[in-house]
């Protein structure tokens, strides 16, 4: 059990974590192994991102002090924080491909880039391609328009020489 100096020092972290964060996602672990925790925590340490399990007491003193309070329906049984440290949306993707593999895990609500959304929208939001899959995609659309754009200047070209 902490002690309450242990747990100011606790919220106050918490604090400069949520302030500091690209995003951060509030989901039920209830009936997770260990193992699977391991897991998840090591799929996020990838991303960058961090879960960590705390009382919802704590985690709603730390939300308000971050003037977040349309958090509190959702602080309820287990609960844990994942910080998306750098790009939120990497962090939505971690979290939906390992909800899809432990029906245990759910999402309940989440914040990203000072947007709240509630967990449908979590749920749609990290079934979305990244940020690297995004700029792949754009790149081909550029490529086949230069490569359109290119076989016409070539037929245009032959046209000339046979005319």
């Amino acid at each position: 059990m902490l002690k309450k100096a242990d747990k100011i020092e606790l919220t106050k972290v918490l604090v400069k974590d949520i302030a500091e964060a690209d995003g951060f996602t509030v989901c039920s672990f209830q009936g997770l192994t260990a193992a699977d925790m391991n897991d998840l925590r090591r799929k996020l340490f990838a991303v960058n991102s961090k879960a960590q399990v705390i009382k919802n007491r704590l985690l709603k003193h730390a939300l308000h002090e971050n003037k977040i309070t349309s958090m509190d329906e959702y602080l309820k049984e287990s609960t844990m924080i994942v910080l998306g440290k750098e790009d939120a949306m990497a962090t939505l993707r971690v979290l939906g491909n390992f909800a899809k593999e432990n029906k245990l895990f759910s999402f309940k609500a989440g914040v990203i880039a000072k947007t709240e959304y509630a967990q449908a929208e979590i749920i749609e939001l990290s079934k979305l391609p990244g940020r690297i899959e995004i700029i792949a995609m754009i790149a081909g659309g550029m490529n086949s328009v230069i490569s359109m754009f290119n076989g016409t200047l070539e037929a245009l070209a032959t046209k000339k020489e046979q005319a």
